[in-house]
């Protein structure tokens, strides 16, 4: 319980600079869902976002007319979400509810449909509890992959830690393998995007220089493997980015 506290209180500080991080995106995974999730008459007239944050699903889902039950364990972050859902005219069409993931499971709620996006820490076994409460469709939708096709490989030939350890490349897979016998159909759907980053000398050698486990050696190295792919002192690298949505139904 002590540690859940200190994620909330975390969380409570990190809610303005997450949905700052959050409105700079630049990837249109959230339009691109609810367009397939339209497309293919899978949305519900109503669903439970938990872990809705400031509203990156909650507010578009809302603005597609449907009613939502936005669940997090931050105040702060809710705050902001029912401040956005006012400027938008959408607060007849969302709740707002300050819980965990571990107290929706012992209340012990039937939930119809549950939207779970970006939740962290979710191990297999715990996307079962939750998953219980489901009576009718369950939509998981994560982040799996990352890759620059540059510095990937150097980091990993170096066994570095790679960029975004918070990425968990096979969590979507063991959900729906622990998941599969608890539900009659399951999908996957893939969003693909690219993005161009671009670096200048100075800002690649000052990440370097601070990455996690780095060696003056191994600093050394990567300078003579990525100098040559400098342009006027600047790298252009293009970031590959895989999210998954999996959708439950019983």
């Amino acid at each position: 319980m002590d540690d859940l506290i200190e994620q909330q209180a975390a969380w409570d500080d990190f809610a303005e600079e997450y949905y700052a991080t959050e409105q700079a995106s630049q990837l249109p995974y959230v339009t691109d869902v609810l367009s397939y999730l339209q497309q293919a008459q899978l949305l519900p007239q109503q669903l439970l976002d938990l872990g809705s944050g400031a509203g990156r699903f909650t507010l578009p889902f809302a603005q597609a007319g449907v009613r939502v039950t936005a669940v997090d364990f931050s105040k702060e972050m809710l705050a902001i979400l029912r401040k956005r859902a006012t400027q938008q005219n959408l607060t007849k069409l969302i709740v707002t509810k300050k819980a965990s993931w571990q107290q929706l499971v012992q209340e012990s709620q039937n939930i119809p449909a549950l939207w779970i996006s970006m939740l962290p820490d979710i191990t297999a076994q715990q996307m079962l509890q939750i998953s219980r409460l489901v009576t009718e469709k369950l939509l998981i939708f994560r982040l799996t992959q990352v890759n620059d096709p540059l510095l990937t490989p150097l980091l990993a030939k170096l066994a570095l830690p790679p960029e975004r350890p918070e990425i968990q490349s096979e969590l979507v897979t063991q959900y729906q393998t622990i998941l599969q016998s608890e539900f009659q159909h399951s999908q996957t759907q893939f969003f693909n995007y690219q993005l161009i980053e671009e670096l200048s000398e100075t800002e690649l050698w000052a990440y370097l220089r601070d990455y996690p486990e780095i060696t003056s050696e191994k600093f050394e190295w990567l300078q003579t493997k990525i100098k040559p792919k400098l342009n006027q002192g600047r790298l252009k690298s293009v970031l590959n980015y895989r999210f998954e949505l999996l959708i439950l139904e019983r």
